[in-house]
């Protein structure tokens, strides 16, 4: 059974069990592209080809109530999988509630989606946080409201206040808060996060950001800071006398878009994005990535776009002060949205 009729079949079941009339629409994209690697051959592939693929189905419920069913699947696994389900409720204003397997509202990338974003990857600071604990998805309740620029009577902030669970002895709160000026946009975060098992952890995430968004010039700066309960757990077993670890993550972005308004070639957007990622800040200076991803998008039309990226990670590791470029990577891909 393909994914599409999954997707149909699922939407079906779940809005008949309402006895309502629903609607429903599908979204997505498919990509495909070629990879190359800075590894060495003997422990892995170098380079690969690969497609991947998003299908998604939107169900209006009722005039409060909807959901949303997301599916991917990828030339690695060669199977769709159910990524996301999660239902809406909104009967306030300025009050929206949120159930389902959901992105953690921690740092401005978790906000964007994979198929909007401008690099290929995620930044290498997201995928670090994300191995500690702090990105990708988990079972969660949350309330929220998003500023909408056309309600010029309404207060420029939006806020998401979440509760979690992940699939392991791992719960917390995530909340966070944007201000909007003009084309100024200020976010701040926090996490409290409650590891529970032989050892019971308890750990913070904070994180602080600025954009600034025109029609021709989105830059932005974040910074994140993150206890790392892996390492310490794994230190209170050993009895390292220093249990507590903290990771800290900046990154800065910055895009141009020209609007060619050409037959074949409609924007061009090049952009950069610096980052360093410390995986213990009391070792900064001795243990520390830096990241250099330079890219541009090639616009054939709204949805569909040839990636190009380049993306230099320098890793320094305790002695030795070499930096090494393990795992960095070029990607060409062509995506289509609809």
């Amino acid at each position: 059974m393909n994914t599409k009729r999954i997707a149909l079949s699922l939407c079906i079941f779940f809005t008949s069990s309402f006895n309502l009339p629903a609607q429903v629409s599908f979204s997505g994209y498919g990509a495909t592209g070629f990879r190359w690697y800075d590894r060495n051959p003997v422990n892995g592939y170098n380079n690969k080809t690969y497609y991947e693929g998003k299908f998604q189905a939107d169900v209006v419920i009722t005039k409060y109530v909807d959901a949303q069913l997301d599916f991917r699947g990828d030339s690695d696994e060669h199977t769709a999988e159910l990524r996301e389900f999660s239902a809406r409720f909104d009967y306030f204003d300025d009050i929206k509630i949120k159930v389902g397997n959901l992105k953690k509202p921690f740092g401005t990338e978790q906000f964007i989606e994979t198929d909007e974003r401008d690099p290929v990857d995620r930044s290498y600071v997201e995928r670090e946080l994300t191995e500690i604990g702090y990105g990708g998805r988990s079972v969660m309740i949350m309330v929220y409201n998003k500023y909408k620029k056309k309600l010029e009577n309404k207060l420029p902030v939006s806020y998401y206040c979440s509760l979690y669970k992940d699939n392991s002895n791992a719960a917390g709160v995530i909340l966070r808060g944007e201000y909007y000026k003009d084309v100024w946009n200020f976010g701040a975060g926090l996490v409290g996060r409650h590891t529970s098992g032989v050892v019971n952890v308890v750990n913070f995430a904070a994180s602080a950001d600025v954009s600034y968004n025109s029609n021709t010039y989105v830059g932005s700066l974040e910074v994140l800071y993150a206890g790392d309960p892996l390492e310490e757990m794994r230190r209170r077993d050993w009895q390292i006398p220093r249990k507590k670890v903290y990771a800290l993550g900046v990154n800065s972005t910055h895009k141009l878009i020209f609007d060619t308004q050409k037959k074949v070639i409609t924007s061009i957007q090049p952009f950069l994005l610096l980052g360093c990622y410390a995986p213990d800040t009391q070792m900064l200076v001795d243990a520390h990535t830096f990241q250099t991803l330079i890219g541009v998008n090639f616009y054939f039309e709204p949805d569909v776009r040839l990636r190009l990226n380049g993306d230099l990670l320098m890793h320094k590791i305790l002695y030795t002060d070499k930096y090494d470029t393990y795992d960095s990577r070029v990607t060409v891909e062509l995506q289509v949205r609809f």
